[in-house]
């Protein structure tokens, strides 16, 4: 009787039933805490100069050839893989007088939005705890907004993750035409931010085609035939970044050869690279000979992916510190969130929220981790959603003690 008791009471301090009022205080509450700290982030870092390194440049001339001779993109380094970022960035930047700090504010804003979305993903899909929890975890994460102050794909594409995991999941929770539209505008603008997102589309349209033949549902596609023509077209995509971005397709190369972890083998980092047998080439007899080798390069980016210890900083040492709190925060329980997952054979929300994470995580173990973990940015929102679902669960757990 006392338990139950004590279990009703803590149920009670974040009831599931949330007035209108509470509900957009508990959202202010997690915008004005996001914005809060990505501000002090900026005035602190990127004030008045925002970070620009090399893809800047390339960007900003893209910015001429959008405006002056559109057709030229298709044949540039930074071309349809990347417009999606491209034509808001050079829009404002063209707006603004080609003022950065403008656009850098409109990152800011589409970071601490993210934290909004992702609050309301877990809280629709789970309850109002996990969304509290969520959302604040991406508040806090170091690596979801180190980037505003660059001008870089990053924070655009957090936002476009945490757009694209709200959409999908609601459409999951009631599919309706109008969701389906917004799922597959969410995904097509996913898709051309950067080279990575098509992987991620296609392992997100493809999974959800095989979980709904298998355990009921409507699924965004109605015949593979369909879904086969999609993931040709969206093949293109990454095909032209390929052949645009030579040195990039020599730096895969180049990983295989030389053991990188982290590209270069940048040495600031506790494993930056695995000595093995000469690999001279990336084609299948050399992939076939030296597998175990690769195997174990791979087990070991995997590894990387999931360091929570990071030895350097982007915006001075005061937030390396910030940097790795929050990673021993948010690692683990994402990790303790997955394994659950797995555990439970939860399938419809491992489809839901963590394909995304795993597509990213692929392709780092088949190239390599960039020096500033740049591409474990994007799915940061996937794991705020798993340590949401992590302490929700815990929290009911020991509610039902």
């Amino acid at each position: 009787m006392v338990s139950s008791t004590i279990g009703d009471h803590l149920r009670n301090l974040i009831p599931d039933s949330y007035t209108q009022i509470d509900d957009c205080l508990t959202s202010l509450s997690i915008f004005s805490i996001a914005f809060a700290l990505r501000v002090f982030h900026w005035f602190h870092a990127g004030y008045p100069h925002p970070r620009t390194p090399p893809d800047t440049g390339t960007y900003i001339e893209t910015c001429s050839l959008l405006f002056s001779d559109p057709i030229r993109i298709i044949t540039f380094t930074k071309g349809p893989s990347y417009i999606g970022f491209t034509v808001p960035f050079c829009s404002v930047y063209s707006i603004s007088g080609q003022n950065l700090q403008l656009w850098v504010f409109f990152q800011v804003m589409l970071s601490a939005a993210a934290c909004l979305l992702v609050y309301y993903t877990a809280a629709q899909h789970l309850n109002k705890t996990a969304g509290i929890v969520a959302g604040l975890a991406l508040a806090i994460s170091y690596d979801a907004f180190r980037w505003d102050i660059a001008i870089l794909t990053e924070t655009v594409s957090i936002f476009a993750m945490a757009l694209a995991l709200y959409s999908y999941t609601i459409f999951h929770a009631n599919p309706t035409q109008q969701r389906k539209l917004a799922v597959f505008g969410v995904f097509a603008w996913l898709a051309i931010l950067r080279p990575h997102g098509v992987p991620i589309v296609v392992a997100w349209v493809v999974s959800d085609m095989i979980v709904r033949e298998r355990r009921g549902g409507i699924a965004l596609f109605s015949s593979w035939k369909i879904v086969f023509v999609l993931v040709s077209l969206l093949a293109v995509i990454p095909m032209n970044a390929m052949l645009r971005g030579g040195n990039k397709s020599g730096s895969i190369s180049g990983a295989w050869n030389n053991g990188w972890i982290i590209y270069n083998g940048y040495k600031k980092f506790i494993i930056s690279e695995y000595k093995h047998g000469a690999v001279t080439g990336t084609d299948p007899i050399v992939f076939i000979t030296n597998l175990p080798d690769l195997l174990v390069l791979f087990i070991l980016r995997g590894v990387a992916f999931f360091n929570p210890v990071i030895n350097f900083a982007y915006s001075g040492p005061g937030w390396k510190y910030l940097h790795n709190i929050s990673l021993f925060i948010v690692i683990p329980l994402t990790l303790l969130g997955l394994s659950k997952l797995i555990k439970q054979r939860d399938i419809n929300l491992l489809q839901l929220w963590t394909i995304p994470m795993l597509s990213i995580l692929g392709i780092v173990v088949l190239t390599f981790l960039s020096q500033s973990f740049r591409y474990r940015a994007v799915a940061t929102p996937v794991f705020a959603l798993l340590v949401g679902y992590t302490v929700s669960s815990w929290w009911s757990d020991r509610c039902d003690l």
